[in-house]
């Protein structure tokens, strides 16, 4: 409930509340989906441009292109542990950075990497 209020809110104070309500309504769909797959992702995270991410996700970190590749462990509110091929794992503050998710997970148990 606390991120549909502050979508909405955002979405008013920039004058564009139907937008809001659009990204709400594909966020409730997004999340509709996985259950309706019978999902065991146990978080769920969306990165700033509303792709869902969690365990498996294989993503980039912004600020540093020499860790290569990465893929999500764990998702917890603001803290996503990945596990990067040139640094190990690393515990990452998504309020500070926000991972390019390379591609989702898929359902299979921890995915397989982007070719």
């Amino acid at each position: 409930a606390a991120v549909r209020a502050g979508i909405r809110d955002a979405a008013a104070g920039l004058g564009v509340p139907a937008r809001g309500e659009d990204l709400i309504a594909d966020m409730d769909a997004r999340i509709e989906r996985a259950r309706a797959r019978g999902s065991r992702t146990h978080a769920l995270y969306l990165t700033p441009a509303g792709v869902s991410a969690g365990t498996g996700t294989f993503v980039h970190h912004p600020e540093h292109p020499e860790w290569g590749l990465g893929q999500v462990q764990s998702a917890v509110g603001n803290r996503v542990t990945a596990n990067f091929q040139h640094a190990g794992k690393k515990l990452i503050n998504t309020d500070v950075v926000s991972l390019t998710v390379v591609r989702a997970a898929s359902p299979a148990a921890g995915g397989s990497p982007p070719s």
